[in-house]
């Protein structure tokens, strides 16, 4: 039951683009996932170059300029310096072709690295609903596990007055006893969510401390 209701909650939050949580945190954890990840970096990076690399010879080639003196022979008819300036070019590159082909391709490489960030970032959010959802499920069994308590150091002392049977206890105990022990599962859990995020943040440990799902 608890997996079909964690199931629903983060299928139903990723859909809605989270709006229902406190949206500011999670925000917070995803503008330092997409400054630190070392995968978004490198695709920056791959980017830039790209975008360098494709603008590469749409403009006209330097002019080249050649230069000659000749000597006058004989002596009367004098010497002679001759000039040339000569400039290259072909049709696609004086119509514009290749610079729209150019910014095509600068185009797909932009949308590429928007599909890959956009795929880091949905796996750190979802990181972050789990997050949540654990610190909202301890924090219930937190309030459990200390009203347990009351009631199982209450049994001990009645047990001790005789007010109680042996087994009576037992159960207070028993049942303090899961609680502690269904705690220290989502501790584990929560631990491994972080360790996710922390990797996700280059390193950089993530402080999220929700516990509570905004009304929508």
């Amino acid at each position: 039951m608890k997996t079909i209701l964690k199931t629903s909650i983060i299928m139903w939050l990723l859909l809605a683009g989270g709006a229902a949580l406190a949206q500011s945190s999670i925000d917070s954890v995803l503008h330092s996932v997409e400054k630190n990840n070392g995968t978004l970096k490198a695709l920056r990076q791959n980017l830039q170059a790209e975008i360098l690399d494709n603008k590469t010879g749409i403009y006209l080639p330097n002019p080249e300029v050649e230069f000659n003196y000749l000597w006058g022979t004989p002596g009367q008819i004098g010497n002679r310096t001759d000039f040339s300036v000569s400039q290259s070019f072909d049709i696609p590159t004086v119509t514009g072709m290749r610079s729209r082909a150019a910014n095509a391709k600068n185009k797909r490489s932009e949308w590429q690295y928007k599909a890959d960030r956009m795929t880091v970032l949905l796996e750190a959010k979802q990181y972050c609903i789990d997050l949540i959802y654990f610190n909202a499920l301890k924090k219930e069994l937190s309030q459990r596990m200390e009203h347990a308590g009351t009631i199982a150091a209450a049994y001990e002392k009645r047990l001790k007055n005789g007010d109680i049977s042996r087994l009576e206890y037992n159960k207070s105990q028993l049942n303090l006893s899961a609680l502690q022990g269904e705690i220290m599962r989502l501790d584990i859990e929560r631990a491994a969510i972080l360790s996710q995020l922390r990797r996700l943040n280059g390193g950089i440990e993530v402080a999220l401390n929700e516990d509570e799902f905004a009304e929508a």
